[in-house]
């Protein structure tokens, strides 16, 4: 039969539980929010930096149309050999796309096909390249209607000589970054999981113990 004090040790045990599994509950979600964001600004910012450097690229090397091709599938195999900014958290060796498209829209390069078979990308369905051509940075995230995969877009206008030639565009397919955020978000949920078990292992150590010391008195 169980005595009062076990009935209210009991109680109080579980109403612990139920308010460790509560703070636990909103500091998960509010760690999430907080890493997610932060990670994700950090993915704009690296992408950015990315497409900054194949435009220095494509503008200091690329002194014809016919060289872009070419050009797009070194810089990215490159690019996949020797990751630099290891200390990113792995962002250097997330998976690019570089695309090179003169100022009609015509596809000069591309690190993943084949140029000559791309639709003009001067359409407004695209309207990262849109925002290139005229003179700005452009970000859009879709489907690529090319490779049928959710990418995150980030175009740069592309000079020669002084003159407004084209754009250049790094892409990251969506499917990397939220595969770190699944991983961020399990294990989360599985140390939440873990502290509450560990709480009630121990209220129960505790009971156990007691009791033990109860008999002896």
């Amino acid at each position: 039969m169980t005595t009062a004090s076990e009935h209210y040790f009991f109680r109080l045990i579980s109403g612990n539980v139920l308010i460790i599994i509560l703070v636990v509950t909103v500091a998960g979600a509010v760690s999430y929010h907080s890493l997610n964001a932060a990670y994700l600004h950090e993915i704009e910012t690296h992408q950015l930096e990315m497409a900054g450097v194949a435009k220095q690229f494509m503008e200091s090397l690329c002194t014809s149309d016919e060289q872009a091709d070419r050009l797009c599938k070194q810089f990215v195999a490159a690019a996949a050999a020797h990751p630099a900014g290891s200390g990113q958290g792995g962002l250097s060796e997330m998976p690019l796309r570089l695309t090179v498209i003169a100022a009609d829209g015509r596809v000069l390069g591309d690190s993943h096909s084949d140029p000559a078979a791309m639709p003009n990308h001067k359409t407004a369905d695209r309207p990262e390249v849109i925002q290139a051509l005229e003179g700005q940075t452009g970000v859009d995230t879709r489907k690529s209607g090319t490779l049928a995969i959710e990418y995150r877009y980030v175009a740069m206008p592309l000079s020669r000589d002084g003159h407004l030639v084209g754009a250049v565009r790094v892409a990251m397919p969506v499917v990397a970054i939220t595969h770190v955020q699944t991983v961020v978000r399990n294990i989360l949920l599985w140390t939440g999981i873990v502290s509450v078990v560990a709480f009630a292992l121990l209220g129960a150590l505790v009971e156990w113990v007691w009791q033990g010391l109860k008999k002896r008195a």
